[in-house]
């Protein structure tokens, strides 16, 4: 099964040459660049095998070996021969890319370790190699999410890899991770507060240089390949010195305000492999993305808390998923594209409704304390515990990147969207025609959600103010884009005695006239930015696998993960599985008849 190219610019990010930051970086993914543990290589007997490596100047392909190496059972040692090929990215920090191409004819069905040597020191990247004797694309394997290892808890990743190895998972070819494998170097984050309290910095924080390599060895143990893609918790940024306090063994430089001490995207690409990338699967390409793509000013947190941890995408991301998607829909392939935040939610800062029903979430004092700093620093109400995507008010919504990856799922009719963050198993299922964002127009700049009402009563109480004001444009974008039936109601509540008000769109013959004091909302002019599938199309959400487990108290055998069956793309089984202790419940998701 071919493999897709590694986009070139995660190549360099994985690079230690290319990042700039006051802690070390891990050295777990350096020469040997792919396949790696969190991007494996998943191949049929016979099939080629791609590698990606980094070579310093003056070391060529012939002075270095492939080997792999099996995890497990009688796969034994194989050396591999190989074809080099240099990219053509030329030379960068002192060193070469080359793409290798081995063949793995006579090797045995397995999974495998990889290992580059003739280097001064050997690398080895864990399960990086799984060979299958066929690949049907119909196998099944397990979507996951949120583990957020941190030094307080890493039992539940273990616990979740003791799971995936016993005798009742020997079915599943690998799983997919779905962002959020660390938690935020601070010893759970609630704990972050501890500062306040006038604690000190070492009591409360190891940061990602215990959090990425503990995870890494964890997931090591695994007896099947695993996909790994950033979330939120792993890409947060920090600077040697920031308000709170001082990281003393921070080697400063002349200007230690401009100074960062750590960026998580860094630690993951160098711990785990490419940010974002791709793979063929039977009759299916799969896409692993990085919705975290955020500036680092936008990803700085008090001590790590941040106040965004919402999705973005920047421009060179979407443009690489867009014709990742066109190229599998021309090649007559199915496609999932799996992605850690929801791109439905959250557009221009106006919540759609969708992320109201999550279940509580149970936090000590301290963490209450978090939320509530967080709610004061931001001195925004939509600042909501259920961020899914960044708002940027300074964006017109039909170039927004929340709309252009939604634009891309549905032209190129992708069949299934998996995803973390709000960890709870559940399904929507969008026929043709189906609206996947019911947007505002590039007018709305307000938000008007307040988690802290009812569902529904800030818009009306906005609108009746922006009535009784005669704000009528500012009223004409609260009503903007909403379906007839959602517009009308809002007016009958906002209005109780406007008895016959009417909106007039393009649609409508009507002529905006109006009788004494009967409003007319005309928006014939407006432009319609909606989204409708083409195709039918599921988004999945999958449960987590440690979050929120931040004391040594708290019970850490509550867990979920969704089982799937994926057929040229198209779900023909999903059963979401919800853990307490040895016990196990299960709900069919989707079953095809």
């Amino acid at each position: 099964m071919p493999q897709r190219p590694l986009p070139r610019a995660q190549r360099r990010y994985a690079d230690a040459t290319s990042v700039a930051q006051s802690l070390p970086l891990p050295r777990l993914v350096d020469h040997l660049q792919y396949p790696t543990l969190g991007a494996p290589a998943l191949v049929e007997v016979a099939a080629t095998l791609q590698c990606v490596v980094s070579l310093d100047e003056g070391v060529g392909p012939s002075e270095v070996t492939l080997a792999l190496v099996a995890r497990h059972g009688d796969g034994g040692r194989h050396g591999l021969r190989f074809e080099a090929e240099a990219l053509d990215d030329g030379v960068e920090g002192g060193r070469r890319l080359y793409e290798l191409r081995a063949s793995l004819e006579g090797i045995p069905a397995a999974l495998y370790d990889l290992a580059l040597e003739g280097l001064a020191e050997p690398e080895v990247q864990p399960n990086a190699v799984r060979v299958f004797e066929q690949i049907t694309g119909d196998e099944l394997v397990v979507f996951c999410g949120d583990s957020q290892l941190h030094d307080g808890n890493t039992q539940c990743l273990e616990r979740f890899v003791a799971r995936m190895n016993d005798a009742d998972n020997e079915e599943v070819a690998w799983i997919a991770l779905i962002g959020d494998v660390c938690d935020n170097g601070v010893k759970g984050e609630t704990n972050a507060m501890r500062l306040a309290l006038k604690a000190k910095a070492s009591e409360v924080s190891h940061y990602y240089d215990f959090e990425y390599p503990t995870a890494h060895r964890i997931l090591a143990k695994l007896h099947k390949p695993i996909l790994l893609m950033p979330g939120n918790h792993d890409g947060m940024v920090a600077y040697a010195r920031y308000g709170a306090g001082e990281r003393t063994n921070v080697v400063v430089g002349p200007d230690p305000k401009n100074d960062v001490a750590y960026d998580g995207l860094q630690h993951f690409a160098r711990t785990f492999g490419p940010l974002h990338h791709a793979f063929d699967w039977g009759g299916t390409r799969y896409l692993c993305t990085n919705t975290y793509e955020l500036n680092r000013h936008d990803r700085l947190g008090f001590h790590c808390v941040v106040t965004n941890w919402g999705g973005w995408m920047q421009d060179s991301q979407i443009a690489w998923l867009d014709a990742e998607l066109a190229d599998a829909h021309a090649s007559g392939l199915g496609a999932v594209v799996l992605m850690h935040h929801d791109p439905r939610g959250g557009s221009l800062g106006r919540k759609l409704g969708q992320y109201h029903l999550f279940r509580p979430y149970d936090f000590d004092e301290v963490g209450a304390a978090v939320l509530a700093y967080l709610r004061y620093l931001a001195k925004r109400r939509n600042v909501t515990f259920q961020q899914e995507w960044m708002a940027d008010f300074g964006v017109d919504l039909v170039d927004h990147p929340a709309r252009r990856i939604l634009e891309s799922l549905a032209k190129h009719h992708v069949h299934a969207v998996v995803m973390g963050h709000d960890n709870l198993n559940w399904v929507d299922t969008y026929d043709e025609g189906d609206d996947l964002l019911s947007a505002p127009s590039s007018t709305t700049r307000k938000a008007l959600f307040d988690d802290d009402r009812e569902l529904g009563s800030p818009e009306i109480e906005a609108l009746r103010e922006l009535l009784e004001k005669g704000a009528m444009e500012e009223a004409l974008a609260i009503l903007d884009g909403l379906p007839p039936e959602r517009r009308d109601a809002l007016l009958a509540q906002a209005l109780p005695d406007a008895g016959d008000a009417r909106v007039v769109t393009a649609a409508s013959d009507d002529e905006a006239t109006s009788e004494a004091g009967k409003p007319v909302f005309d928006l014939s002019d407006r432009v319609d930015y909606a989204v409708l599938a083409e195709a039918p199309l599921h988004f999945v959400h999958v449960d987590d696998i440690g979050a929120y487990r931040h004391s040594e108290e708290t019970d850490f055998d509550d867990y979920g993960y969704v089982k799937a069956r994926l057929s040229g793309g198209k779900p023909v089984y999903l059963e979401g599985v919800t853990m307490r202790g040895a016990e196990s419940a299960s709900v069919d998701l989707i079953v095809e008849e």
